[in-house]
């Protein structure tokens, strides 16, 4: 059996479609699977078993990449094709079966008036009420870059506190206050190890809360690992803290207890999804923040997240330690 996944470009769309993957994986247990998407997810969703081939697709001008993934393509008789971005080109493929996105899978619950979560848009698409579920494979080499990476630590406290807009960046001293709390005050993460993440470009926002833990307990993965390394990383961290960001989903996929800031993105789509999940959000509400980002400049953004608070982020952290306990 062949599957054609196309996917997004996005590294956090990326990770919540891999409940799609987790879905094939469960029906279709011999399939291969040709997954088609951005260069950033490619690398992560190659781990897993079947996935057999990856189609990297770079913007061009005029769309003229979905042509290239039709050329690319037709010549297969695919059994399923799967498009959550809903393409002309799935269409135009010789498919037993289409599950392709259309606008109609995000629109609010007629009866409660909800809009979905991202997984339940996902549900939707794949005209099913069985759970989904996010999660992400390692293959042994990744798995063992990962270990490496982290050897001699006990206790990992993995910290994003950058992400792809600057309206969606919680300030470094109050990740610094924060992260100085966890240690100071939970006798559990005491001695913890401090893991910061950031991608190339993003630097700056990062660099701050690195400079600020003692150099013996400093781990700095600040541009310095491709999306699919970070991930296996965070993977092994006891616990996680960032901003709404890929490498937030990758935490929560990966099932460590995550704890998503948010503020100018609506986190009743993009919450964190996964068994042990806390979120902390600013005082104003979404749609009150999308109109205030329409009166500052550039390089004020970021006080759309200056009003969510160290103690309401603490609040949550305890939240999600004490969901971890309480299933030990």
């Amino acid at each position: 059996m062949k599957i054609l996944f196309v996917t997004s470009t996005r590294l956090g769309d990326c990770v919540i479609s891999t409940a799609i993957l987790d879905y094939i994986e469960r029906h279709y247990a011999h399939a291969e699977v040709t997954v088609a998407g951005g260069s950033l997810g490619l690398g992560l969703l190659s781990q897993f078993p079947q996935v057999k081939e990856t189609i990297p697709m770079k913007k061009l001008s005029f769309n003229r990449h979905w042509l290239k993934l039709w050329w690319q393509t037709v010549s297969t008789k695919w059994d399923i094709v799967i498009d959550i971005r809903g393409s002309a080109t799935s269409h135009l493929l010789l498919a037993g079966k289409k599950f392709i996105w259309d606008s109609k899978y995000k629109k609010p619950d007629s009866v409660t008036g909800k809009y979905p979560h991202k997984i339940e848009q996902l549900q939707r698409l794949l005209k099913t009420d069985e759970i989904l579920n996010t999660k992400l494979y390692f293959q042994p080499e990744l798995n063992e870059f990962a270990t490496k990476a982290l050897q001699g630590c006990e206790k990992v406290i993995a910290v994003a506190p950058s992400a792809n807009w600057l309206g969606k960046i919680w300030p470094a001293e109050k990740f610094i206050e924060l992260i100085k709390r966890i240690r100071e005050e939970r006798s559990d993460f005491k001695d913890a190890h401090v893991a910061v993440f950031a991608a190339p470009g993003e630097e700056h926002y990062a660099k701050p809360v690195l400079d600020s833990i003692e150099q013996d307990k400093q781990l700095d993965f600040i541009a310095k690992t491709k999306p699919a390394e970070a991930a296996a990383i965070i993977s092994k961290c006891d616990l996680f803290i960032g901003n709404d960001s890929g490498l937030m989903h990758c935490a929560a996929a990966s099932a460590i207890p995550t704890v998503g800031f948010f503020g100018p993105t609506d986190v009743k789509t993009y919450a964190p999804y996964g068994p042990y999940t806390e979120v902390a959000h600013t005082k104003e509400s979404f749609e009150n923040l999308n109109i205030m980002k329409n009166t500052l400049a550039e390089d004020e953004l970021q006080q759309l997240m200056e009003s969510l608070s160290v103690e309401d982020a603490f609040i949550s952290v305890n939240s999600v330690l004490s969901m971890v306990n309480t299933d030990q």
